[in-house]
């Protein structure tokens, strides 16, 4: 749960300690802020595919935009500042809201689940966070195989 320093200042929960804030998908499409229980990282759904199927239950809660063509997974708060660029690929951390289906919402045009946090039939709920450093992989090795290797410009 967030806390006041001793400055006054709001702090949010470290990367070891996400559980402190409890979360849930909300009842409708909503708009919440990153940065404070997750923040995102989002792929073209031509990576994103690629990286459900590299990671497959290694990945934790996944938001598909149909209408986008975007894929979205959460990662621990603060990953945004200190993410390895890779390209076609964006982060979301701190000052920025990302529209978030409802629970059990797993079809539709606009934001829906590919991988539900929500209590569901099947073996159980998945986890909403994803592992940084897997999920960071995993979009490199698909940019690399949808584009080929980098190549350095020759002058």
């Amino acid at each position: 749960m967030s806390s006041r320093s001793l400055s006054g200042r709001r702090e949010t929960p470290s990367e070891h300690d996400v559980t402190a804030v409890p979360w849930s998908p909300p009842a409708r499409h909503e708009w919440q802020p990153a940065g404070v229980v997750w923040d995102a990282v989002q792929a073209p759904a031509h990576l994103g595919d690629r990286v459900l199927a590299s990671l497959g239950d290694a990945s934790g809660a996944v938001v598909r935009d149909y209408y986008r063509h975007r894929l979205y997974w959460f990662v621990p708060p603060g990953t945004a500042a200190s993410w390895r660029p890779v390209p076609y690929v964006e982060t979301y951390g701190r000052g920025t809201w990302i529209e978030i289906p409802p629970a059990g919402l797993r079809r539709g045009l606009g934001p829906h689940w590919v991988r539900d946090p929500a209590p569901g039939p099947g073996p159980g709920p998945v986890p909403l966070l994803t592992g940084v450093e897997a999920l960071h992989e995993a979009l490199t090795v698909a940019y690399a195989t949808a584009n080929g290797p980098r190549v350095k410009e020759r002058r």
